[in-house]
């Protein structure tokens, strides 16, 4: 008698035997096709995000809102709404049907874009800015576990290194298809419904970057998964299960979470600041900044990506499942060696050579991150830790800016002071998250063993 109880279409017998427990993997091209779809919706989801931050004028000027109101939509609505979600969401990953709960997201991301496109108040955009923020916090959680049971273990790091390169190229991408959108909005083309073209341009774009919803909603429910991925976990799935498992594995677990979450948000935290140092110590123009970093960010993104598959493929034969988080403490090294020269840089040619450096090491530490998480964890627990994990990176990326501002005020006056304190807070905070990553390694190997023979066994790890 089969179930189905199943994701991705596929039914399971609940008397599989511990060696058939596994199940087996989608054909290669289903495989690939679910990745590639995973990357649009990855490509979607920041699509509203950034048309919101392009059109803050007009909406300013729209419905009369100050800079602490947009500061409010942005920095709370946006981003911190997004981090409290995200553990309750993860949660859910490992107990529904994961396809479902993804097209659900969609159609709430979307629903509450539409709203803040008609919303008339301030209230009425932060309820709908909050939405968005709800529907989007799953992609993270949801995404990395689907990969682990889209492809077998094997190519876990390639089909990863892909999603991020997706991802960090269609930030790009989405700004100037953004930018597209609006254009077209403003444009007066007729061929929009005259019940939407006498709207607000920025009220346009925002709806217009919704049309696709409903086929991504029916794309999503027909992505296929091994034969043994079960909507709910049938063991370890409890509250209890779960902190059992974190207790067994505490050293591993602060390792990576710490390692990863503090390297990442002290890089992106103060890079954040980064366009302001170079305007103020070097007198650069933001026009050329812009530009400037986003071709050197997006080809450093690149070739980081693919220095990390060929390396990863070279160092597997020697160290095994250890090596994404082998070449992570390298490339952290490096970065923890090439900021501080930042501060010897005689000109902007300099700065963006080992701009162009860093953005390298960073990408082939962070590209890496994701397979860690999944090869730490049962595939019944997965998606809750990769949800703590993102919520790691999430709480020091607030903190990192601040810290970055602050020592500019107090300790680091005059032009050339917030270089700084952007390369105090990215060095000290890597050479934290290197020790932590040192510290956790060498419990990895058992912590990964046994997230291997709970998702061949059925047993909880």
């Amino acid at each position: 008698m089969t179930h189905p109880d199943t994701e991705g279409g596929q039914e399971t017998d609940p008397a599989l035997s511990a060696s058939a427990a596994q199940g087996r993997y989608p054909s290669p091209l289903a495989a690939w096709l679910g990745l590639a779809l995973l990357c649009i919706l990855m490509l979607t989801a920041g699509l509203n995000q950034q048309i919101i931050y392009l059109v803050v004028e007009p909406l300013k000027e729209s419905l009369s809102l100050s800079d602490t109101q947009i500061g409010a939509l942005g920095g709370f609505a946006l981003t911190l709404v997004s981090a409290l979600a995200i553990l309750p969401l993860g949660w859910l990953v490992d107990r529904v049907n994961r396809l479902r709960l993804l097209a659900a997201c969609i159609a709430i991301w979307s629903a509450s874009t539409v709203g803040f496109a008609l919303a008339q108040s301030f209230e009425g955009l932060f309820g709908f800015a909050m939405g968005i923020a709800v529907g989007e916090a799953v992609l993270g959680p949801i995404m990395y576990s689907l990969i682990a049971d889209m492809f077998p273990r094997d190519k876990w790091v390639r089909a990863n290194l892909i999603m991020y390169i997706a991802g960090r190229l269609g930030g790009f991408a989405s700004l100037a298809f953004a930018g597209t959108i609006i254009g077209f909005a403003g444009s007066g083309d007729s061929v929009l419904p005259p019940l939407i073209a006498q709207l607000d341009p920025w009220r346009i774009a925002l709806i217009l970057s919704t049309l696709t919803a409903p086929v991504l909603i029916i794309l999503t429910l027909m992505i296929r998964l091994r034969s043994g991925a079960t909507v709910k976990a049938q063991i370890g799935g409890t509250s209890q299960g779960l902190f059992i498992y974190f207790r067994a594995n505490a050293r591993a677990l602060v390792g990576v979470f710490l390692g990863f979450g503090i390297v990442f948000a002290a890089n992106g935290g103060a890079a954040a600041w980064f366009p302001a140092a170079l305007q103020r110590g070097f007198g650069a123009k933001p026009t050329e900044i812009g530009v400037t970093m986003g071709i050197i960010g997006g080809c450093a993104a690149a070739f980081g990506v693919a220095a990390a598959a060929l390396l990863e493929r070279w160092l597997r034969r020697k160290v095994g499942d250890l090596t994404p988080m082998v070449m992570a403490q390298f490339a952290t090294a490096g970065t923890i060696l090439a900021t501080p020269v930042m501060l010897l840089a005689p000109d902007l040619t300099a700065i963006y050579t080992l701009y162009a450096a860093k953005t390298f090491l960073l990408t082939v530490c962070l590209s890496l991150s994701p397979a860690v998480l999944q090869m730490l964890a049962p595939s019944h627990l997965r998606g809750r830790v990769i949800a703590v994990g993102g919520l790691i990176s999430i709480i020091f990326s607030s903190m990192a800016p601040l810290t970055v501002g602050m020592l500019s005020d107090t300790a680091f006056p005059g032009p050339k002071g917030l270089m700084t304190s952007i390369v105090v807070v990215s060095t000290g905070a890597s050479l934290i998250g290197l020790l932590f990553m040192m510290f956790g390694a060498s419990s990895l190997p058992s912590t990964f063993q046994a997230a291997a023979a709970a998702d061949r066994e059925g047993v909880p790890a």
